[in-house]
């Protein structure tokens, strides 16, 4: 299976924000959107600069107090976002994950992000995926009994 299987269920909508809102604004916008992540983009050329987390915003509390909440999205995101492709599969997104430390992956296609997969979306496709499979040996059994 591949990452553009799981957006074709989930749809590509893509919560995002400009670099310059601060992480107050962040923070305010993923509870009401409940969220885990904001997608920051270049308005003006819609380059992906980077996925804004909750454990970005609990990262920068604790090392500067109070005055994180004014800091700019853009100021506390990683170098390089990790992303990946639509033809990617469940595994190397998994991996990609994993060896990076990341839970939200923008998904790539043509330098242009068309949506994004997070570790909880992979779970629930996987999960479903094992559930099936239980649901045809199960009635496989049966039919030889």
């Amino acid at each position: 299976m591949s990452v553009a299987t799981i957006l074709r269920r989930k749809g590509t909508h893509v919560d995002i924000a400009s670099p310059d809102t601060t992480l107050a604004t962040a923070a305010s916008t993923m509870v009401a959107r409940e969220t885990g992540s904001l997608v920051i983009l270049d308005r003006g050329t819609d380059h992906l600069l980077g996925v804004l987390t909750e454990r970005d915003l609990v990262r920068n509390m604790v090392e500067h107090g109070a005055a994180a909440l004014e800091m700019a999205a853009s100021a506390v995101l990683r170098s390089r976002p990790t992303t990946c492709g639509l033809d990617d599969s469940l595994r190397k997104a998994m991996s990609l994950m994993t060896e990076r430390r990341v839970r939200h992956l923008p998904v790539m296609a043509d330098n242009t992000m068309v949506g994004i997969v997070s570790i909880g979306d992979i779970v629930k496709f996987r999960l479903e995926e094992i559930e099936l499979e239980v649901r045809v040996l199960r009635d496989y059994a049966r039919a030889r009994a």
